[in-house]
């Protein structure tokens, strides 16, 4: 009976691996806390809305959905051309950036729209809450933004071994806000 012998570097993960994976957990642990508050202030309630507050409308969550789950295909596409088709992965990223704005747009607009109903932060736990949960959600969209510009540089750096882990690490973040965002749609804005 023979023993392979492996060779150490295909047992380790590359530290930017290990960092990044580090991050996630860190940004899983944050969403987990605001949905589980979240779930103890909604179960907590016998009716919902509590008393004296209107129902949040479906118009702006749901084009930030749409924006959200659109930009996400945009950002597949561009990590599976971004080094065989450089004109065409450029329209994809390009794209995945506008709509990433378009959703920080659509959030403002939500927000305007919650303060005018008195939905606002200081009217309760309520609003306060889901206010908090989708400034937060923005705040990483708008972090993923600047990462997703940080892929600009695409052109030149197609073959780059670090480059591929930005596209790879970038792209981990943009699909896991787009699940989030997906998860406070339903549990926020539909249950």
């Amino acid at each position: 009976m023979t023993i392979k012998s492996m060779n150490i570097n295909e047992t380790m993960k590359h530290p930017k691996e290990i960092a990044f994976t580090i991050l996630m957990v860190s940004w899983v642990m944050l969403f987990a806390a605001l949905f589980l508050a979240y779930a103890l202030l909604r179960f907590k309630e016998s009716q919902w809305p509590p008393m004296g507050f209107e129902e949040v409308s479906l118009y702006w969550p749901i084009i930030s959905t749409v924006l959200v789950v659109i930009s996400s295909y945009t950002l597949y596409l561009f990590s599976k051309n971004y080094k065989s088709n450089v004109s065409k992965s450029k329209k994809y990223l390009y794209s995945t950036i506008l709509l990433g704005i378009g959703f920080l747009v659509s959030q403002k607009m939500l927000w305007n729209e919650m303060n005018s109903t008195g939905l606002d932060v200081g009217s309760g736990t309520f609003a306060s809450i889901i206010q908090a949960f989708s400034w937060i959600h923005a705040a990483h969209i708008f972090m993923g933004i600047i990462a997703l510009c940080w892929l600009l540089s695409f052109k030149t750096k197609a073959n780059d071994t670090n480059f591929n882990f930005r596209v790879i690490h970038v792209s981990k973040f943009w699909h896991f806000l787009d699940i989030v965002w997906l998860l406070m749609f339903v549990t926020m804005f539909l249950i």
